[in-house]
């Protein structure tokens, strides 16, 4: 599902700035937390990532899909849901 390996991307790279970190460092199989993200940065994930895929997204997201894994499929099928898609590749809604 190429939304959903594009919204793990973004996910990836988001988390990897957010915590300053290598961007190898930075698993998508790992919790949120266990990588280090603060509940403040958590709400503030979710709240890029709305602007990122032009969904209504909880602020809890993070909370309710703990891994990058779970919160792309999960936003993958949201986005699907409502027949929207992402930006092409390169060009960012943030």
């Amino acid at each position: 599902m190429r939304e959903r390996d594009q919204i793990a991307d973004w996910l990836v790279e988001r988390v990897a700035e957010t915590l300053a970190i290598d961007i190898a460092l930075v698993r998508s199989d790992i919790a949120f937390s266990d990588l280090g993200l603060s509940s403040m940065q958590a709400v503030e994930l979710s709240d890029d990532l709305q602007r990122f895929t032009s969904l209504m997204l909880p602020p809890t997201l993070v909370f309710d899909y703990p891994t990058i894994d779970g919160a792309a499929g999960f936003v993958a099928q949201e986005l699907a849901r409502a027949g929207g898609s992402l930006p092409v590749p390169g060009q960012s809604r943030r």
